[in-house]
């Protein structure tokens, strides 16, 4: 057989010509190997019957040889079906993207009772792939191993750009902890309805919140490297407190900012005795108070300043009061419907406020 002849008849060919080139140079590249002809033979026939202890007895070579080869050429070993293989039989070198139409398959097959190794079958695709899919969907699948996590986590929950993502990212930036990939938000324990709200949010409504009766507070604690990755992405790193800088797309988005308000700000709209001027203020760092500025001043029209919160304080503000409270609080409101409900009804009343007319204007 030619070397032309080989590359028509490996199925790796198809998709990339040089690479049975390239598998083979890389399993001769560990010394005393076979001559390369025979290497290639190996790695073809594996490609068509992914089974090492066929490609074994027809070479006639000893299964570990042929194992010591394979695996040097980086392709995948295990059965035909399930674990780097297709339906067909064959490994799939390069698979392509799981598309949405199988995804919405794999989580139709979990719901129903199926485990990952029929789901993976029906798809030609790996149980590692179905795992990885069905986790990040937060979707638990008829295998033993998946029942005992009782607590299903969404780990795209901040992958994908929506108003609760970025709502749930400003209230993380202002009151939660990224350490590694554990992931902390404490509340009071009178905002515990809040903190199910944000489990609800990561595809965990299940999960307890360890209560700090010293503290009267309550805290959700997840662990996900692939969240805290995410995170740092939109510019929650952990200690953040006196470099906080969100990335542009999460400081142009309205409920980032409700969610920075919830977390860490304050509103007012009225007094108890009288009707008072609404006010709005946000406190951070000062790259994070220069970036509230800049979006507020053009939905306000005119310049929004910032400045220090304390004489020597590292911490800086932006506040917003009368008219300009009025016109935030009504896109605030209509950013995000579920934010903290005591701070949403000051945010309610802001948005209701008419300054009084002034004498010489008419009533």
């Amino acid at each position: 057989m030619t070397d032309d002849d080989m590359e028509q008849d490996t199925p790796s060919s198809r998709t990339a010509p040089s690479r049975a080139q390239r598998a083979v140079a890389e399993a001769t590249s560990g010394g005393n190997s076979l001559p390369e002809a025979e290497i290639a033979e190996i790695l073809r026939i594996y490609g068509e019957c992914a089974s090492l202890r066929e490609t074994a007895r027809r070479t006639g070579r000893n299964p570990k040889t042929v194992t010591r080869y394979v695996r040097r050429a980086g392709m995948p070993v295990g059965p035909a079906h399930g674990r780097g293989g297709r339906a067909d039989g064959r490994v799939d070198f390069a698979q392509p993207h799981v598309s949405t139409g199988e995804r919405d398959w794999m989580i139709a097959m979990a719901r129903s009772g199926h485990s990952r190794a029929v789901i993976a079958q029906s798809l030609g695709r790996s149980e590692g792939t179905v795992r990885r899919h069905l986790a990040r969907a937060g979707v638990v699948s008829a295998d033993p191993a998946d029942q005992a996590r009782k607590h299903p986590l969404n780990q795209d929950a901040f992958a994908y750009p929506s108003p609760a993502r970025d709502y749930w990212a400003g209230f993380l930036a202002a009151d939660g902890n990224v350490h590694e990939s554990r992931i902390t938000l404490v509340q009071n324990e009178r905002n515990e309805d809040h903190l199910m709200a944000y489990l609800g949010f990561l595809g965990s409504p299940d999960r307890p919140l360890h209560r700090r009766p010293s503290t009267c507070s309550a805290a959700a604690v997840t662990f996900s490297k692939r969240m805290a990755t995410d995170l740092a992405t939109l510019g929650i790193t952990p200690q953040k407190s006196l470099t906080l800088e969100l990335s542009p797309e999460l400081a142009d988005s309205a409920a980032c900012w409700l969610g920075l308000l919830d977390g860490d700000g304050s509103t007012k709209g009225k007094r108890a005795d009288r009707q008072a001027s609404p006010y709005i203020k946000w406190i951070g760092t000062r790259r994070l108070m220069a970036q509230c500025a800049a979006y507020w001043s053009p939905i306000l029209g005119r310049p929004v300043p910032s400045y220090r919160h304390d004489a020597g304080s590292e911490l800086w503000a932006v506040m917003l009061s009368h008219r300009s409270a009025q016109q935030a609080a009504s896109v605030l409101l209509a950013a995000f419907a579920d934010s903290l409900p005591q701070k949403r009804r000051q945010l309610e009343i802001a948005a209701a406020y008419r300054s009084r007319p002034r004498k010489d204007e008419p009533r």
